[in-house]
């Protein structure tokens, strides 16, 4: 009991701690279709950007200057559970790239064992979105630069087997391929049991385990309901009718965004299920196992320019294993005599940070919307620029590497 009690605190702690960091992407139409019902007509606090999501799960953003402008294409990849929406989770980052007028695709995965199965549903969706991106004119001759994260930039990697030489670039940050015993804290002591008694039909605390899940996902879908329901009866809304105008716009802001992340956050939780049941199904490791990914790469990896970025505060990252494998895949294809002209690129970039660098968001800019709308409130801009530097020192620095190496040579 005290286990299955521990089981719903995991979950709830998912949930909760990443609402502030922006949550997870919702992965049903109907979730979609419930986002905000507020934001679309109010200013905004900064909180969840512009990105549009498309038919096939992925969310797109526009190049700064719209497709005439557009230097390419870049393909995003988080890292696990928070690759669930990348499109929240590394806003700020990707921006940079649309900034850079590169139209991005950000598509959300959920987390498994099996890494081909998740290859398959990254490359249908990300498929989807770039049909649709075409349609809108970034035509199909534009560079496809692949970005992953952790996790994602694994799964970048094992795309780059899987369609040789359809992303000639590649940027893989805090590359990782560790077992599972070593990526999962206590794995096979705690985890593991937990996941068997959580799905076990056969134990008693099941049920209570289930229903608990299912009344704690409810729950939220109906506070947030209550939140954003524009009912006259809604005492947020008759709170609203009160209150005036430039605060009631702050407001309408604030609902709409923090709803969309919050639900989007329950999105999150719902990953864990599966995960258990994988585990209580006798998952013990991820597949390929590091060792077969390792010989996977040497033998099938294709591409032209790759950047690998480690962090010096990283002690997840394996970037400096992935470089090695990787040169002596050019180097194999070179003494085959498969490659012509040029050599592949492949280029180890250390800089200062840790593993969650690219997650950095830009704390400060809410407060310099609210300093926008709210005609009471001074501008805070002067106040914040000191502190906004230092803390987005490391994401910049990280940009600072990615927009020289996107560069025309």
């Amino acid at each position: 009991m005290q286990q299955v009690a521990w089981l719903l605190a995991t979950y709830i702690a998912c949930t909760s701690a990443l609402l502030p960091t922006a949550g997870l992407v919702a992965t049903t139409p109907a979730a979609r279709g419930a986002t905000t019902r507020l934001a679309a007509t109010t200013p905004s606090l900064g909180l969840y950007g512009d990105w549009e999501p498309s038919a096939g799960g992925s969310y797109v953003l526009e190049a700064a200057d719209g497709p005439e402008a557009a230097k390419g294409v870049v393909h995003f990849l988080g890292g696990a559970f928070v690759g669930a929406g990348s499109q929240l989770t590394y806003r700020y980052l990707l921006e940079r790239f649309a900034q850079a007028n590169y139209a991005v695709i950000a598509t959300p995965f959920r987390l498994s064992f099996d890494y081909q199965s998740v290859c398959d549903a990254v490359e249908a969706s990300y498929d989807a979105a770039r049909a649709e991106a075409q349609e809108r004119g970034y035509g199909s001759d534009l560079e496809v630069v692949g970005v992953g994260h952790s996790c994602g930039a694994l799964l970048q990697a094992l795309i780059a087997t899987r369609r040789p030489n359809e992303r000639r670039r590649l940027a893989l940050l805090s590359y990782n391929n560790k077992r599972a015993a070593e990526a999962i804290p206590l794995f096979e002591s705690v985890v593991a049991p937990i996941a068997v008694e959580a799905v076990a039909e056969s134990l008693p605390t099941t049920p209570f385990a289930r229903q608990a899940l299912s009344l704690l996902r409810n729950a939220g879908e109906e506070l947030l309901d209550a939140a954003t329901d524009t009912d006259s009866q809604n005492p947020f809304m008759r709170l609203r009718a009160a209150a005036p105008a430039n605060v009631r716009a702050l407001g309408d802001a604030f609902v709409g965004e923090t709803s969309t992340i919050a639900r989007q956050g329950l999105e999150l939780a719902d990953q864990l299920p599966d995960l258990l049941g994988e585990i209580a199904g006798g998952a013990r490791e991820f597949e390929p196992e590091p060792r077969e990914m390792r010989e996977l790469l040497r033998l099938s990896f294709r591409a032209e320019d790759v950047l690998v970025v480690q962090f010096d505060d990283d002690q997840l990252d394996e970037s400096d294993e992935l470089y090695s494998v990787l040169r002596d895949s050019v180097a194999r294809r070179q003494a085959e005599g498969e490659v012509e002209g040029a050599a592949p690129a492949v280029r180890l970039a250390r800089l200062g940070g840790t593993h969650v660098t690219p997650l950095t968001q830009d704390i400060f800019l809410p407060a310099e919307k609210v300093s926008e709308y709210a005609s009471a409130a001074a501008n805070v801009s002067p106040v914040i620029e000191a502190p906004r530097r230092s803390f987005l020192r490391d994401v910049d620095a990280t940009w600072g590497e990615l927009e020289a190496w996107l560069a025309p040579r």
